[in-house]
C-alpha cells in the first residue's frame, strides 16, 4: 500500500534500540511504565513533523495522544482489564489503573474512533460511554501453520498455550488433570508458555504428585505451538478473560475443540457446543472436559466445525476493516455506511446450513 509505518514500543531486554523488519521501522525506548513518558518525547521531537495518522494501542494503560497530537487518530483496544487490575498489581498501583481505564480513557477519547476485537469488547466500551458511532469491530486472525501435519496423540493429552499469569486461572487445568487422573492412568497435561505464574503451577503440581503428568515447557516456538494443538485432543482455556482467544481459534484450526468458561472473549471465539463447549462452573468444567475425552465422536465433530469455524477469521478480512476504517477517519467521510456488527458474523458451516449445538 506504500504506507511509511513507524512502530514505537517498550524496549524489553537487550533488544536494539531500532530495527526495521517487513518494511517497518521499529523504534523501542522505556520500560512497562516509562514507555508513555517516551512516546510523548518522540513525537514531540521526531514523529510530529513526519507522520500523518497514529494508532494508539491501548493495553490496560492508554498513550493519551488525544492530549498532545492533533493529527487523525484511531485507538486499538483489545479488551477492557477491569477486576484483572488487582489480580497482577499490587492495590494502589491495580487501583489507579482502574481508575484510569474505567473513567479517564473514556472521557479523554471520548471523540476517538476505535477498534476493537470482539463482541465482549465492543460492549464493554459501550458501558463506559463510548457511542456506537465510534466502535468498530476487527477480529483478531490466525497466522499460517508451520511444520508438518501430526497425528493427535495416541494417549489423552490436554493442551494450554499462552502466557502464564494469575488471571488465566491455569490452576483450574492442573485440578482437571488431577481429578481425571484416576480414570486416565495415561493423561497429560502440557502448558506450553512462560510468565509470573509459573512457579504456582509447578508447587501445585507437586502437591498433587502430578509431576510425571505435567509438563510446562516454558516459551514455545511458533512450530512446537502448532505441533501441541495438533496432537491435543482437548485444548484448556480456564482463564477469566479474553480479548478474543485467538489460541482458540487456533486450537479450532487443527481440529481440537476447546473447554473454556463463559466469560468475554472466550465466548466469542468458542461456539457452544459446536466447537467446544462453555462451562457453567469449575464442576462443570471438569466433567465438559471429562465429557470430550470420553466421547471420540464428539471430539472429532466438533473438531471438524472447529476446522470451518476458523476460516472465517483472516488477517485478510482484518486488514480491509483496519483500511476501510483508517482511510475513512484521514478524509474525513463518514463510517456509519462501512459499520460492522459483531451479531451479523455467524456459524455457518454446512452448505449454507446454520448449526446450532451438537451436544
Amino acid at each position: 500500500k506504500n504506507h511509511h509505518v513507524t512502530l514505537f514500543t517498550s524496549k524489553p531486554g537487550n533488544v536494539s534500540d531500532r530495527d526495521v523488519i517487513d518494511g517497518v521501522n521499529i523504534v523501542r525506548r522505556g520500560g512497562i511504565i516509562t514507555v508513555y513518558i517516551w512516546a510523548f518525547i518522540y513525537y514531540a521531537l521526531y514523529f510530529r513533523k513526519d507522520m500523518d495518522f497514529v494508532i494508539d494501542v491501548e493495553n490496560g494503560l492508554p498513550f493519551f495522544t488525544p492530549l498532545f497530537c492533533s493529527k487523525p487518530k484511531l485507538m486499538v483496544l483489545h479488551h477492557m482489564h477491569k477486576g484483572q487490575w488487582f489480580s497482577q498489581f499490587p492495590f494502589p498501583l491495580a487501583l489507579a489503573g482502574y481508575f484510569i481505564e474505567s473513567y479517564l480513557m473514556p472521557l479523554i477519547y471520548r471523540n476517538t474512533y476505535v477498534i476493537t476485537v470482539s463482541p465482549s469488547t465492543l460492549l464493554e466500551l459501550r458501558q463506559v460511554g463510548f457511542s456506537d458511532r465510534k466502535i468498530y469491530l476487527g477480529f483478531n486472525s490466525i497466522p499460517p501453520k508451520l511444520g508438518s501435519i501430526v497425528k493427535k496423540s495416541k494417549e489423552p493429552l490436554l493442551v494450554y498455550v499462552g502466557r502464564v499469569k494469575a488471571y488465566k486461572r491455569l490452576e483450574m487445568a492442573v485440578e482437571t488433570l488431577r481429578v481425571l487422573a484416576k480414570s486416565y492412568p495415561t493423561m497429560q497435561l502440557i502448558i506450553g508458555g512462560a510468565g509470573d505464574h509459573a512457579e504456582k503451577i509447578i508447587k501445585l503440581a507437586e502437591k498433587y504428585q502430578l509431576q510425571k503428568r505435567l509438563q510446562i515447557l516454558g516459551f514455545v516456538s511458533e512450530r512446537k505451538k502448532w505441533e501441541l494443538m495438533q496432537k491435543a485432543w482437548v485444548f484448556l482455556m480456564p482463564s477469566s478473560k479474553e480479548g478474543w482467544g485467538i489460541t482458540i481459534v487456533e486450537a479450532a484450526s487443527c481440529g481440537t475443540p476447546t473447554v473454556g468458561f463463559n466469560v468475554p472473549g472466550v465466548r466469542d471465539s468458542i461456539k457452544d457446543g459446536i466447537t467446544g463447549i462453555l462451562a457453567r462452573d469449575e464442576i462443570d468444567y471438569i466433567k465438559s472436559v471429562k465429557r470430550l475425552v470420553d466421547d471420540k465422536k464428539l471430539r472429532e465433530k466438533m473438531g471438524y466445525y472447529g476446522l470451518f469455524w476458523s476460516k472465517k477469521f483472516s488477517w485478510n478480512s482484518t486488514v480491509r476493516v483496519f483500511e476501510t476504517v483508517v482511510n475513512a477517519i484521514y478524509s474525513g467521510n463518514g463510517l456509519l455506511r462501512d459499520k460492522i456488527y459483531p451479531w451479523e458474523l455467524d456459524v455457518d458451516l454446512r452448505d449454507g446450513f446454520a448449526v446450532t449445538s451438537i451436544v
